[in-house]
């Protein structure tokens, strides 16, 4: 009977177990596969909300130059934001239930 580890097997399962321990340092370490997807995540998160803030600057720049040339708009939001009134004017407020 022979013996599972002889002078030809012996090779083999070095080279064996050289190449699982290179495929598990790959795989676990800092910047192994796992890390490189997390990372990857944490990316296209940041990614969208660079996209969200930028939507956002633009709208408020739309505001405010809506701001600087429509008369209308500057009063509509010194009514409703700054509750400002004209002389003479009587201010109800509204509770809601």
């Amino acid at each position: 009977m022979k013996s599972f580890f002889t002078k030809n097997r012996i090779p083999q399962l070095v080279l064996l177990g050289v190449i699982i321990l290179i495929t598990f340092y790959l795989i676990f370490n800092e910047s192994g596969v796992i890390s490189y997807y997390s990372l990857q995540g944490e990316l296209n998160g940041i990614r969208a909300k660079v996209d969200s803030s930028k939507v956002r600057i633009v709208q408020l720049e739309s505001e405010i130059d809506s701001l600087k040339d429509v008369r209308f708009k500057i009063e509509k939001v010194a009514r409703e934001k700054y509750n400002l009134k004209k002389k003479g004017e009587k201010v109800f407020k509204i509770k809601e239930k």
